[in-house]
């Protein structure tokens, strides 16, 4: 589980990256704090999946005029995957 968020994570930071900075190249969005939010080890899964849906979901709503449609798209499935996964392992449980 922890690779699969890491992975989207990844994927998520690089096209923020491209999309979250002003016209001087400055990101609006401290990526890397989301980026270390992937170490956190001791949280299960689906606690670990419901604080990246509040961070994407942030992020959606703070930045939704500087990003363009593909990346609030790709944020809609990362959310809504996400989503998914938490229904999925509640039930396993």
């Amino acid at each position: 589980m922890h690779e699969v968020i890491q992975k989207g994570m990844d994927s998520l930071t690089q096209r923020l990256g491209n999309d979250l900075k002003d016209e001087h190249s400055h990101i609006l969005v401290p990526i890397e704090y989301i980026q270390g939010l992937c170490l956190i080890g001791n949280m299960k899964p689906d606690e670990l999946c419901m604080l990246f849906v509040k961070i994407c979901e942030l992020i959606r709503s703070q930045c939704r005029s500087n990003l363009s449609r593909s990346s609030l798209s790709f944020i809609g499935g990362v959310i809504s995957g996400l989503n998914k996964q938490i229904r999925l392992y509640q039930k396993w449980k």
